[in-house]
């Protein structure tokens, strides 16, 4: 039906906004649901991205932590976590090599580490394990101090000249 622009009849009718209203609605619905997809992927990366950082703080403190000399312990990573770490040995105890000359004055071994970082609400927020290589001096072994300088060491009366480029 076409009315003239003039006449009271002019505009649209309740059955043309409402199925104008629910076209609109079905269009937009799946935009919605992506929204909440994306929304929750989001969320997922940023528990992820934390969880990473974490480790990663973790294995940092872990890296200069000797095995051999202390076994099991625990260290503040932040405000909030507490490394706890405990480790085994993967292999005996054996005397370092100090290549040329034939054995060094540590003794080594491989070592698995457990650790886990407890956050301030009961349990653990991250659980993982390392391998680290312990070391101890040996005792009643020698060293070069003790007999002063190898005879490859350069004289140290005479002065070091740097070669000219």
């Amino acid at each position: 039906m076409t009315a003239r622009p003039d006449s009271p009849e002019a505009g649209l009718s309740m059955i043309e906004v409402l199925v104008a209203v629910a076209v609109l609605g079905m269009a937009l619905a799946p935009l919605v649901v992506v929204q909440g997809q994306i929304a929750r992927t989001h969320q997922r990366y940023e528990e992820s991205y934390a969880r990473t950082t974490l480790q990663r703080n973790a294995l940092a403190m872990l890296q200069d932590m000797n095995p051999m000399q202390t076994p099991s312990g625990e260290i503040a990573l932040d405000d909030e976590n507490m490394l706890v770490w405990t480790s085994r040995p993967l292999t005996d105890v054996s005397r370092g090599s100090d290549h040329p000359i034939g054995d060094s004055a540590f003794d080594i071994a491989l070592f698995g580490v457990d650790a886990q970082v407890i956050g301030p609400d009961p349990g653990v927020r991250l659980r993982f394990s390392t391998e680290r290589v312990g070391w101890l001096r040996a005792e009643g072994v020698a060293t070069d101090r003790d007999f002063g300088a190898r005879e490859s060491d350069p004289d140290p009366s005479v002065a070091y000249v740097p070669p000219v480029n």
